[in-house]
């Protein structure tokens, strides 16, 4: 699950595009924007109805979210309104499958945003982990797996990051199922 927080420093309230990469063979199974400090959940429609669904709500004044698949791994979402001066986040849940090859399981998150992002906080869950997973490369600085509950958490905030690139973590002792 990936959650984003747009940020608006016009004067004036208006529509948001984010552009953001998912896992090669993700599929999206949620999405959800902030109304009224909650969090409600989106349907699933097709595209074209989707679009003038945005389009119908956004002119009767109710907060609509889009989200859209653009090309290979990348997705678009739009938000409206964006307040002056203010903020919306939503939340893109997903399910990718765990890579396995002869050196062991990894998996990969892409990174690679255009532009230096504002407000980044990623936080990284590894659940009934047997052993500690180990970051292999990309990622923000830093980024490291310490034990919590039953498995391991890594996380991090950051403030003006530039992301690119791919984090690729090991996953040491995971079941092959």
């Amino acid at each position: 699950t990936e959650i984003y927080t747009l940020s608006l420093h016009d004067a004036l309230p208006i529509s948001g595009d984010l552009y953001f990469p998912l896992p090669v063979g993700a599929t999206v199974s949620g999405y959800a924007l902030d109304v009224k400090d909650a969090m409600v959940d989106g349907v699933v429609v097709e595209k074209d109805k989707g679009r003038q669904v945005f389009e119908k709500e956004a002119r009767k004044g109710v907060d609509p979210g889009l989200i859209e698949w653009t090309r290979g791994n990348h997705f678009k979402t739009r938000v409206f309104p964006i307040p002056a001066h203010g903020t919306r986040t939503l939340r893109v849940s997903y399910v990718s499958e765990v890579l396995t090859d002869a050196k062991g399981s990894h998996y990969q998150l892409p990174l690679n945003f255009n532009e230096k992002l504002g407000l980044f906080h990623l936080r990284l869950e590894v659940v009934k982990a047997q052993a500690k997973p180990v970051i292999q490369r990309g990622g923000p600085a830093g980024l490291q797996f310490s034990k919590w509950r039953e498995g391991y958490v890594a996380e991090t905030r950051q403030t003006n990051a530039p992301m690119t690139g791919e984090l690729v973590i090991d996953l040491p002792q995971v079941e092959q199922q």
